[in-house]
């Protein structure tokens, strides 16, 4: 058997490798964000040419690329892209995605993400002789959790921890 070393990343598709930079752009996508994106970076974030390069880069990375320069360049560069579009999305109000996920599905969608992301184990890691079958079903039994995991879990979970961080008023 083979010593796996830091250059196994390389093979291993979501390794460390793969996902330092993407934490990394979130992170300084985040910073930009809370600092109210100083000028520049909101004329570029709100110039069309940024939102086709971003989709132009994903598209990119469609094809088969040896696996050194995909982790070296191309992940990278998708995430500098892919947080460029989220704070487009974010400070660019009149841009169409950000109408589309400012719709009530994908606002929903976005309020049990957590869930989701906890519950689609479940529903997609599921043994070949479960009683349903994978695809579509999976899809549903990851909503079903999740939606019901927000609503009697996550929900009353919020109201008991705000009833004890209640703080009484000053004294006058």
């Amino acid at each position: 058997m083979r010593a796996l070393g830091p250059a196994h990343g390389l093979n291993y598709p979501g390794g460390f490798i793969e996902n330092s930079d993407s934490l990394a752009m979130g992170a300084f996508a985040a910073i930009l964000f809370a600092a109210k994106a100083p000028g520049l970076i909101r004329r570029i974030m709100e110039s069309t040419p940024v939102f086709l390069s971003c989709l132009m880069i994903v598209l990119l990375n469609l094809d088969p690329i040896p696996a050194l320069v995909r982790v070296a360049v191309c992940y990278p560069l998708i995430h500098v892209f892919v947080a460029a579009l989220i704070l487009r999305l974010i400070q660019v109000r009149s841009d169409p995605g950000t109408r589309l996920l400012s719709t009530p599905p994908f606002v929903f969608v976005g309020v049990i993400s957590y869930s989701l992301y906890l519950f689609q184990q479940v529903a997609f890691n599921r043994p070949p002789t479960a009683a349903l079958p994978g695809f579509p079903w999976s899809i549903l039994v990851a909503f079903a959790f999740a939606t019901a995991s927000h609503f009697c879990i996550e929900r009353p979970a919020a109201k008991l921890r705000d009833r004890f961080l209640r703080r009484p008023p000053p004294a006058a």
